[in-house]
């Protein structure tokens, strides 16, 4: 046998939950790009998801909360139109681990391109107030993505902010930034830190990350230019990080995770997760026999 340091956690997406549906059975109607996040002071789960229509396109943000992680019910509502923005994308959620204090980043469309926002910190999540928007991350002229910047996946390590995003020049690629108080953002020197190129040939983009005794395990997504909708029917690849600015692909030659719908879909993307003891709660956005997305969550036993 082979020597190995450790197993891949896969999310079993056959066993899951539906968190929220679409509000039409039909191509085009999505819910889900979901950022989760367990409160153990309160010991309750938080999760921030768009909601996507044909006419509107992601037209509402929804803040819910939850004991068990699959039962969520809403606390509130952030609507585009409230800021003026073409389009909500991925949020996301995090607690500062010196101020215990709540921040939700927001990806939205000014028209003129994606920008990341970010939301002034509150005690509480319920207490988010949408007036208080402002930049976070613009484009950069002097980078590969001069066009737009997109659904930001923020996480802290040892107190210090990292920032996976997707930036777009002339296509979307993986991208990474640093900060140290989580809103002046310094991109990494090497970017994009994931290309396009083999089964993603057309989109690569972030999607989670576990954390597992200093060994990063990275899920990203992708699509190819031969499939149908490449900009919408996102599959999960999977790769490892030991320093979290370069990534060594696993999945080569094909994605790792799809959604088996035998239709025009096979979307799985938009991933978050949360470590409680011993259970991993995988938060996704899937595509369905229907061709709408929905929201689900699938509950998987480890032994860390």
């Amino acid at each position: 046998m082979g020597r190995g340091f450790f197993k891949p956690i896969i999310p079993d997406i056959s066993k899951y939950s539906v968190i929220a549906e679409p509000i039409k059975s039909e191509e085009w109607y999505w819910v889900g790009a979901p950022s989760a996040l367990y409160d153990v002071d309160s010991d309750e789960f938080w999760l921030a998801y768009r909601v996507r229509s044909k006419e509107e396109r992601g037209f509402k943000l929804v803040l819910a909360v939850s004991k068990n992680g699959v039962n969520f019910n809403s606390v509130k509502v952030f609507y585009k139109n409230d800021v003026n923005l073409y389009s909500f994308e991925r949020p996301s959620l995090v607690k500062d681990p010196f101020t215990g204090r709540f921040r939700l980043y927001l990806s939205g469309d000014v028209g003129k391109g994606w920008r990341i926002f970010v939301l002034d910190d509150v005690d509480d999540p319920r207490d988010f107030d949408i007036s208080t928007l402002k930049i976070a991350l613009s484009p950069s002229s002097n980078a590969r993505d001069n066009r737009s910047v997109k659904d930001p996946y923020v996480f802290t390590v040892g107190g210090l902010y990292f920032m996976y995003y997707i930036g777009a020049g002339v296509r979307e690629e993986m991208y990474g930034a640093y900060s140290y108080n989580g809103l002046d953002w310094n991109r990494f020197e090497e970017n994009p830190i994931l290309e396009q190129g083999g089964w993603h040939n057309y989109y690569t983009r972030p999607s989670n990350i576990l954390d597992l005794d200093g060994v990063f395990q990275v899920f990203y997504e992708g699509s190819n230019k031969e499939w149908y909708q490449p900009v919408f029917n996102i599959q999960t690849g999977y790769g490892i990080s030991f320093d979290l600015r370069k990534i060594y692909e696993v999945t080569l030659d094909k994605p790792l995770l799809s959604s088996p719908t035998g239709n025009l879909y096979e979307t799985i993307r938009y991933m978050d997760s949360v470590i409680i003891d011993d259970k991993i709660y995988f938060y996704y956005e899937a595509a369905r026999r229907d061709n709408s997305f929905e929201l689900r969550v699938s509950v998987q036993e480890v032994d860390l």
